[in-house]
């Protein structure tokens, strides 16, 4: 599953041919069955678990894009792990934040030294592949989204543009420069960890939880805030700064209650 979805993601389709499944299936299982058992596999490639037909003759899909970027991020992560050559939809593709939620839940699972060896792999693509603007923005969002597992070291980035880009819950420390977003969503992301300088986002998406540290980025399109009600858009730049300001951190007394470990365990918790 995670080649086929691959190769629909890159070519941004949503189907996939029968035919092509048949093919596949042939080249998965070649050295695996017999030649009988493999005519068998595929001649019923096309109905295949988790594959439903679309409704013309000879294409299938899988039932909801969810399903189509966890097997996506898998595919991703191995190839990262194990691989040497990079992904092609790295390379043309586009990373959604859909994607990046994906992608959050499958390195949540890794050990920390894997965790740790794909975020050098990330970042040793961006450094490495520096005219690769399509691939250096979809390396530097999975980077971002590394932020979500705390027990990662210091990260810095610096110079990059990024499409897409999603942090997922309480952020790890990293220091953040001359950063160039399309669009960026913290929805109930804690970036209070997280140094931004120079960072410039077309698009925020935030919501009453979001939480930023002792910097901002600036944004220089809209700032979208999704509240019970609907979604507000603030477009002015002073309505802009007013919002962003309030969810920056006030100083904090010693000893006051939100200073109290037990406090901001939960407040990550909840998060």
């Amino acid at each position: 599953y995670g080649t086929l979805v691959e190769d629909m993601a890159t070519s941004e389709s949503e189907y996939v041919d029968e035919a092509y499944l048949s093919l596949a299936c042939e080249l998965a299982f070649q050295n695996r069955v017999n030649a009988s058992d493999l005519n068998k596999l595929a001649f019923k490639a096309g109905s295949f678990g988790l594959l439903e037909s679309d409704g013309s003759r000879g294409q299938r899909r899988l039932p909801h894009s969810e399903l189509q970027n966890q097997f996506l991020a898998r595919v991703l992560v191995r190839g990262l792990k194990d691989s040497a050559a990079v992904s092609v939809f790295l390379r043309r593709g586009v990373v959604s934040t859909a994607l990046v939620e994906a992608f959050v839940d499958v390195i949540g699972s890794l050990q920390l030294a894997d965790a740790l060896s794909l975020r050098e792999r990330l970042r040793r693509l961006i450094s490495e592949e520096s005219f690769a603007e399509r691939l250096i923005s979809n390396c530097s969002a999975l980077v971002l989204a590394t932020l979500a597992r705390a027990d990662l070291p210091h990260l810095e980035l610096e110079n990059v543009g990024i499409s897409e880009a999603k942090i997922v819950g309480t952020a790890g420390d990293a220091a953040l420069s001359d950063l160039a977003m399309a669009h960026l969503d913290v929805r109930g992301a804690d970036l209070r960890a997280i140094t931004l300088q120079k960072c410039q986002v077309s698009a925020l998406t935030t919501d009453p939880t979001t939480a930023f540290g002792s910097t901002l980025p600036n944004v220089t399109h809209v700032l979208q805030v999704e509240e019970p009600t609907g979604i507000r858009f603030l477009r002015q730049p002073e309505e802009i700064a007013a919002w962003l300001q309030a969810h920056a951190p006030v100083r904090v007394e010693a000893g006051e209650t939100s200073d109290l470990p037990l406090v901001r365990y939960f407040d990550r918790l909840c998060r």
